[in-house]
């Protein structure tokens, strides 16, 4: 019987920026995807199972040729997670979740 493992979560957005709006809301005509969530079972952290699934994951909404850009915001000792899979970091977002700046 099958388990999920993980799990990356996001939406596309006709902005070019991640903002407070882009986390609750999906327009399908978008040409920026934002990336929310990466959500890997307990028992495979550090396994790089969230890295693959995150390469995995931009690997096929590039092969959309409507999705121009991929942006996503981490909590700060992400930053290196994110920066593994391929990601650059930008600079503080403007956007708050949770109690931690992002």
């Amino acid at each position: 019987h099958d388990v999920v493992q993980g799990f990356v979560c996001g939406t596309l957005t006709a902005g070019e920026r991640l903002t407070e709006e882009t986390m609750h809301g999906h327009d399908p005509a978008g040409r920026s995807l934002c990336i929310h969530s990466v959500v890997v079972a307990p028992a495979l952290r550090r396994t790089g199972l969230g890295t693959r699934m995150v390469l995995d994951y931009v690997e096929h909404v590039r092969a959309d040729p409507g999705v121009e850009r991929v942006l996503l915001i981490c909590k700060e000792h992400l930053q290196g997670f994110y920066g593994g899979a391929g990601f650059s970091l930008v600079g503080p977002s403007e956007v708050t979740v949770g109690q931690d700046p992002s």
